[in-house]
């Protein structure tokens, strides 16, 4: 989608490359700026201290889509039976109840000006906060 650029790719490769991830999940960790849309941030916010809250995962953008995983790690996703944002925040509650490390990487946050935003306001919020509880 053109959220993440080149360096920060760089960023998960040489970490991959220089450091054994079995059991371990690498997540992006935005530093968000002024170009980040203002329901995002604030989303992302709230969900975050959510995470805290109630399912005791602490990680500070727990909706970044730059992840990684190791291939001998790859069929405790499979089992995943949600698509788009759902997978991504199924994908942290499962590797949270096997114990996995989570490891955040700094990356850019980036927006495009006049940029749309995919999150829907309504039916996303509500989405997210029903996760929290099943």
């Amino acid at each position: 989608d053109g959220q993440h650029t080149n360096e920060d790719i760089r960023k998960f490769v040489e970490y991959c490359t220089n450091n054994k991830l079995d059991n371990t999940f690498l997540i992006g960790s935005r530093n968000h700026n002024r170009h980040t849309p203002k329901k995002n941030l604030i989303g992302n916010i709230l969900y975050n201290f959510a995470l805290r809250i109630f399912k005791k995962i602490y990680i500070k953008d727990s909706l970044c889509g730059l992840r990684a995983i190791s291939f001998t790690n790859i069929n405790e996703l499979i089992q995943i039976k949600y698509n788009d944002f759902k997978f991504e925040i199924e994908t942290i509650f499962l590797l949270k109840r096997k114990n996995f490390f989570f490891k955040e990487i700094e990356i850019s946050s980036t927006y495009f000006n006049n940029a749309k935003s995919n999150f829907s306001s309504f039916k996303d919020t509500f989405q997210l906060i029903y996760m929290l509880f099943i």
